[in-house]
């Protein structure tokens, strides 16, 4: 099971406030529900809002560069019994875009399993 928060920034040129980097990120945050147990399932899941707030986005600037950070509680026992647990945060490649339809969910989920499957592989023993 995943305990997480997902995060979608993107950016544009149309400047809408004098702070962070002139007004030009925009970001949107979906947290996990009790049955989001899987990294497809979860980007899968809430494809569709990022795809709106994307597209509304890309109405504004014409084109946007984006990316997605996945924010992953991980827990372990060690072998004398002790619950340990960690968090991690990963992202995806930043992508510019002006057609929502360039957004493939099978490759930000594929993006975050393997971010991962590194984590894990670099010793979190």
């Amino acid at each position: 099971m995943i305990e997480s928060q997902g995060t979608v920034c993107f950016t544009g040129r149309h400047n809408k406030g004098k702070y962070a980097l002139r007004g030009t990120i925009e970001m949107q945050q979906y947290m996990t529900e009790p049955t989001d147990v899987d990294v497809y399932e979860y980007v899968r899941d809430n494809a569709d809002d990022v795809r709106h707030h994307l597209n509304a986005a890309i109405q504004t600037h014409r084109s946007i560069k984006w990316y997605a950070t996945l924010d992953v509680a991980f827990s372990r026992t060690t072998p004398d019994g002790e619950l340990l647990h960690t968090t991690a945060r990963f992202r995806t490649q930043r992508d510019v875009i002006s057609d929502t339809d360039d957004v493939s969910t099978d490759r930000i989920a594929g993006e975050f399993l393997t971010a991962i499957e590194n984590f894990n592989s670099r010793g979190s023993n």
